[in-house]
């Protein structure tokens, strides 16, 4: 299409404009229906079907980027008015916390209304039962109203009047109409029959013809004359592939096998683990009793630490200290502010550091390999013959 449309003469006054050059492929460039592809019709059909000339095209992508653009930049106002309105929030937050009661997300009135509302979770628990019983019987009812009127309205069909009328006349004689099928079945068959006598004449008279050069078909033909060698030399060589194969990964293994153990054990740790595991029968057991010990233990710290939070008053999660400290914060908000933007940015450095590291240590391992040089030397001469030019 691309080639096309850039050698198609100009048919308008503005001959000496630059050439179009129409995309043809991306996103969505050669799916028929795609907003790209409709685009690019569009302007084909200005420029060429309307005559309208460069300059017009020229004009309408212009006009189109340019709505782009103020979309863009109304976008862009949007998004800052509401960041702007957003740090005023947070803002007026952190200057007003005493008016505010405190830095909760729930305002003063809000914490009091959901203790007002907590204070009793059976009346609660009562009113929810009694709502959700009342929705009930007023779906019931609503089902049953819906049910009734779907029933009481007269079946409907898509097929006109004249087109069933039509069917329940075609359908009073089956008989009939099953010999009319076979009668069109067979005069077809015998149509076919004498179709296919005629093409098979055709062809048969035709002289034989060939995509292959005479010498293909020479070499073809002297290939085929002794099949029992071609077979044999296809035996030789699988032979040969498998017994290169063998060979290779004997190699491979005994390269394998030469390495050193590469563990994150040490030999004590090691030596450990194979004295633990001479008896897995005993060790199996030993780990039994162990988790039921770890689990006896675990329900009795449970158990106390339950009964203890029980029996203590109702505690702030918060130290005096936390408190005092949080009390000291919270005055100055914009202290605290440069506080937390130092603290984060000390913990990206020190993350930045960390990762640095871990990619100096990875980077310095040697590289693995299980492959022999000449497997290497294949894949490298593989990967450039694949490369694109």
């Amino acid at each position: 299409m691309e080639a096309a449309l850039q050698a198609a003469p100009p048919q308008s006054s503005t001959a000496t404009a630059a050439p179009v050059k129409w995309a043809s492929s991306g996103a969505g460039g050669q799916v028929a229906g795609t907003p790209r592809q409709n685009r690019i019709l569009e302007l084909h059909r200005m420029h060429f079907v309307q005559k309208k000339g460069h300059h017009a095209v020229t004009a309408s992508i212009e006009a189109k980027c340019k709505e782009g653009r103020a979309a863009d930049a109304k976008s862009c106002k949007e998004h800052r008015e509401k960041i702007q309105q957003l740090n005023d929030k947070i803002a007026d937050q952190f200057k007003n916390a005493m008016a505010h009661g405190s830095m909760s997300v729930w305002a003063k009135h809000e914490r009091d209304q959901i203790e007002e509302a907590r204070q009793d979770p059976m009346e609660a628990k009562e009113r929810m039962v009694k709502h959700l019983r009342e929705h009930t019987k007023t779906y019931d009812a609503q089902k049953l109203a819906m049910t009734e009127r779907v029933r009481g309205i007269p079946p409907m069909n898509v097929r006109p009047k004249a087109e069933l009328e039509e069917i329940e006349a075609a359908r009073q004689d089956p008989q009939e109409a099953k010999e009319r099928i076979e009668a069109i079945m067979a005069h077809r068959k015998t149509t076919f029959m004498q179709q296919r006598k005629v093409m098979s004449a055709r062809v048969q008279a035709t002289r034989p013809t060939s995509f292959r050069s005479k010498e293909e078909r020479a070499r073809i033909e002297d290939l085929r004359q002794d099949p029992e060698e071609a077979s044999e030399a296809m035996k030789k060589k699988l032979t040969h592939l498998a017994r290169s194969y063998r060979e290779e990964q004997v190699v491979m293994t005994e390269r394998v096998y030469s390495r050193t153990d590469e563990t994150q054990w040490t030999k004590e740790e090691r030596e450990a683990i194979e004295e633990a595991r001479q008896d897995p029968d005993e060790a199996k057991e030993k780990a039994k009793a162990h988790m039921k010990n770890l689990a006896q233990a675990y329900k009795e710290h449970q158990s106390g630490i339950v009964e203890r939070v029980k029996a203590n008053p109702p505690l702030n999660i918060r130290t005096k200290e936390e408190r005092a400290r949080i009390e000291e914060a919270r005055h100055d908000p914009d202290e605290a502010r440069e506080t937390a933007k130092a603290h984060m940015k000390g913990l990206h450095r020190n993350y930045q550091e960390h990762k640095r590291e871990i990619h100096e240590r990875v980077h310095a391992n040697p590289l693995v390999t299980f492959r022999s040089p000449r497997s290497q030397e294949v894949v490298a001469q593989k990967l450039l013959r694949d490369m694109p030019r």
